[in-house]
């Protein structure tokens, strides 16, 4: 479908034959919905001919990308009420009657919360890209160009790493939007990186607990486990000493290079965004290779790979007693 809907927005606009209009769409369908953000066309989606009257492809590869980002959990979700509301239409056209019951939690409580962090980090980022970039890197494009190309922006850092417009053109408060939209990502099991969404609503929710003083984190009607706030914590702390130990090593590999431009680079290779200020190329061997080893590590996952080096500890039967320590 996505290569499809892709294709109708592209025919006939970039002197292409039908077969390489197929390959594009087909290549760039599956690269945005596996949040690859690698494109098959001489300089990218820069491309002054993708640029110019191509909107419509901006936002057809922003919706391929926030629907491999949101995780398949969520699709398998969307399958399981798409067929619910069928079961129910077919119900009514065979017996003249509206099932009286029906299921009364359709959408899961990761589901929710994954839509609802989504939604918020898009808003906030259109309107923060808008703000930021209207008169600057969007400046010479039409109103509705810089709405959809505004969107597309706020969609593709979180981990697609497409680029319509050149990173270095950008005000460095967009920047500094895009370096904390990589180290987020999408959710969890999707094609996204990052810490994911799931996380980070997690952490907020427990912030908001801690300051109203409550002594459990509920939303949405559900109480959230322990474990699901201790392995969100746990994967906040371990990306954050991960990124500052990397960033020091690539520092001390690469000095000429500016520690803004090392930033990027190491948030994108974490995050798997593929997003960059255009250096990778001026990276030496052994730069190269330790962004390698950090793009591996941000696809497999830290707490998977951490899991994998320590040994678990068994469970035990016991409990000491508990204590306090201040903490302000």
């Amino acid at each position: 479908v996505g290569m499809l809907v892709i294709w109708s927005s592209i025919h006939g606009n970039l002197g292409l034959s039908i077969d390489e209009e197929l390959a594009f769409s087909a290549f760039h369908s599956i690269s945005a919905f596996c949040n690859a953000g690698i494109s098959s066309f001489p300089e990218g989606l820069t491309n002054p001919l993708i640029q110019n009257g191509n909107s419509s492809l901006f936002l057809f590869l922003s919706i391929l990308i926030i629907l491999g980002g949101i995780g398949f959990p969520i699709l398998v979700n969307f399958k399981d009420i798409f067929f619910f509301h069928i079961k129910r239409c077919w119900h009514f056209i065979t017996t003249g009657r509206w099932k009286k019951r029906g299921r009364r939690h359709l959408y899961n409580l990761n589901t929710r919360i994954v839509l609802i962090t989504t939604a918020i980090l898009l808003v906030a980022g259109y309107g923060m890209v808008l703000l930021f970039e209207w008169n600057n890197s969007l400046a010479n494009q039409t109103f509705w160009d810089k709405l959809i190309h505004g969107f597309f922006m706020a969609v593709t850092p979180r981990s697609a790493g497409f680029s319509n417009v050149d990173l270095n053109a950008f005000h460095p408060q967009t920047l500094m939007l895009f370096v904390v939209y990589m180290w987020i990502g999408g959710a969890s099991q999707s094609t996204a990186g990052g810490i994911k969404v799931n996380t980070l609503a997690v952490v907020f929710l427990n912030l908001k607990s801690v300051i109203k003083g409550t002594d459990r984190i509920e939303v949405l009607g559900r109480e959230l486990s322990y474990e699901s706030i201790r392995r969100s914590n746990a994967a906040v702390i371990i990306s954050l000493i991960t990124l500052f130990f990397s960033l020091l090593i690539l520092s001390f590999i690469e000095p000429a290079i500016p520690l803004k431009h090392l930033i990027i680079e190491c948030v994108a290779a974490l995050s798997t965004a593929g997003s960059g200020l255009g250096i990778t190329e001026n990276l030496g061997i052994a730069g190269r290779l330790f962004v390698t080893l950090l793009m591996f590590i941000g696809r497999v996952g830290i707490m998977t790979i951490m899991f994998g080096l320590v040994k678990q500890s068994e469970k035990r039967k016991y409990h000491h007693p508990s204590d306090h320590i201040i903490i302000n």
